[in-house]
This record gives structure tokens, sequence and C-alpha cells, in this order.
């Protein structure tokens, strides 16, 4: 996950991706994998698969601090999405 962070930070968005995905497999409970992974398809203009993984986010999620975050990502998406902003993948 700190690997897919600082190739997020990069703009290695794919790269960020993979290791999201690796931390994921791991432990598939690791809420911050999921929310991280859906913020680099967000860069990517990927919504609906950003969006799944923060719901993802929500449901593993217990500390209401994080869970508030994630919630407005979420509404963030569904707002560009209802404007028509998805890219097809």
């Amino acid at each position: 996950n700190n690997r897919g962070i600082a190739f997020s930070a990069l703009g290695h968005h794919q790269k960020a991706i993979q290791d999201y995905d690796r931390a994921i497999k791991l432990d598939p409970n690791y809420s911050c994998a999921y929310y991280n992974r859906g913020m680099a398809y967000m860069d990517l203009r990927q919504l609906e698969r950003a969006i799944q993984d923060c719901d993802q986010a929500i449901k593993l999620r217990r500390r209401s601090g994080r869970r508030v975050e994630t919630r407005l990502c979420r509404s963030l998406l569904q707002g560009q999405l209802s404007n028509g902003e998805v890219d097809e993948d």
C-alpha cells in the first residue's frame, strides 16, 4: 500500500493499482488499500471502478473519521457520474 501511494504521488497510477491489488490479495479486509485504489481509478477517470472501491472501503471501515472521508469520496464520484463524465474501459 505504501509503495502504491508513492506511485500515485508520481502519477504512475497503473503501477499504484498493481500494488493496491497485491495489498488486497494479502488482506482482503484492508480498507485503506481499497480507498487508495479507488482514488487511483478516479485519477485515471475509471469512475465506476472508483465507486466500487469506495463502496468496499466504506463497508470495511469501522472508525467514523475515515468513514466520512470515503463517503465524501463516493458522493463526489456519483456527482461526476450523473454529469456524464464516465470514461468507458
